[in-house]
C-alpha cells in the first residue's frame, strides 16, 4: 500500500520541477547568454501598443515596457484626458508582463510622456544592469543634475519611468535639445496606490520622486510640466462631462500610430 503514496509524491515532485523549468525558461539565460522569453503574446489592435523591450531583456535582462505614437497633426489632449490614458498605459503594461511570464518582475511605474504629436510610454526599469548606455544623451541629462547636485545620483538610480520615457524621446530625436518647460511636454507617471479612503488600491498618480536631501525626477524632468491631482481636478472642473480622448478610434483609423524607430547610423569607413 506504500507503493501509490510514493508514486503520488513523484508525480508531485515532478510538477512542481516542470513548474519551475517553465519559469526558468521565461526569466533565465539560454546557452548564447541570453536572457529567453516566450514568442510576443499578442497586443490588442485599439490598444497603446505597450510591449516589452524584449531586445534589452534578452542582452542583459532589464525589464522595461515602451511604446512610441505619433499622429500627422498636432494632438489636443486635456489634462484629465491624459490622465486617463496613463492609467489606460498602466493596466495594459500590467497585462502585458502577465502574457510574457514576468509576473514577479512588474515594473512599479508607467509614465506617459505628451509632446506635440507624440505619445510615449515607459516603465520604470527592473533588471541588473543600467536599461541605457553610456553614451546614451538621457545619461548626459542625468550627469548635468548629478554635477549640479555635488556628484549624487538620482535617488532611484535613474531607473524611474521619468527617465525612461525621456530616453524613448531621445532615441527617435537624436541630438535634440534637451526636454525642459518650454518644450510643450506634459508628463504623468501612475502607480498603483492606496485610494483616498483606503479602501483598495487603483493607478493614481505618482508625482516625481526627488526631495531636499536626494535630488531625482524633479530635478531631472527639467521644468517640463508634470500632471497632479490638483490639474487634473482643475481641468475636470471646468468640464465635468468631458469625454475621455478617442485614442482607440485614431488608432483603428491609422491617424495614431506607431512612430519610426531609432535612426540607424551611417556605417564608420
Amino acid at each position: 500500500m506504500a507503493l501509490p503514496k510514493i508514486t503520488g509524491f513523484l508525480w508531485f515532485y515532478l510538477g512542481i520541477l516542470l513548474a519551475f523549468g517553465q519559469v526558468w525558461t521565461v526569466n533565465g539565460q539560454g546557452k548564447d547568454g541570453e536572457w529567453e522569453l516566450p514568442a510576443e503574446p499578442a497586443i490588442a489592435e485599439d490598444g497603446l501598443q505597450i510591449k516589452l523591450d524584449r531586445d534589452l531583456y534578452k542582452k542583459q535582462g532589464s525589464i522595461v515596457y515602451a511604446s512610441h505614437l505619433e499622429s500627422n497633426e498636432k494632438l489636443d489632449i486635456s489634462d484629465s484626458q491624459l490622465y486617463r490614458i496613463a492609467k489606460d498605459a498602466f493596466m495594459e503594461m500590467r497585462s502585458s508582463a502577465k502574457k510574457n511570464g514576468l509576473t514577479e518582475k512588474i515594473p512599479n511605474v508607467m509614465t506617459t510622456l505628451f509632446i506635440n504629436n507624440e505619445l510615449i510610454f515607459a516603465s520604470s526599469a527592473k533588471g541588473p544592469k543600467d536599461p541605457y548606455n553610456k553614451d546614451d544623451q538621457v545619461v548626459g541629462d542625468l550627469t548635468v543634475c548629478s554635477k549640479a547636485n555635488e556628484g549624487r545620483r538620482h535617488k532611484n538610480g535613474g531607473r524611474c519611468g521619468e527617465v525612461m520615457a525621456f530616453h524613448e524621446w531621445y532615441q527617435t530625436h537624436v541630438g535634440s535639445p534637451r526636454l525642459d518647460k518650454n518644450s510643450g511636454a506634459k508628463i504623468v507617471a501612475i502607480s498603483e496606490q492606496w485610494n483616498a479612503a483606503r479602501t483598495k488600491r487603483e493607478p493614481l498618480i505618482l508625482p516625481p520622486c526627488g526631495n531636499d536631501k536626494e535630488w531625482g525626477c524633479n530635478v531631472f524632468i527639467n521644468g517640463v510640466y508634470a500632471l497632479d491631482d490638483a490639474k487634473v481636478a482643475a481641468d475636470l472642473a471646468k468640464d465635468p462631462k468631458k469625454p475621455a480622448f478617442r485614442y482607440k478610434n485614431m488608432i483603428k483609423e491609422k491617424k495614431l500610430k506607431p512612430a519610426p524607430g531609432k535612426p540607424v547610423p551611417p556605417p564608420k569607413e
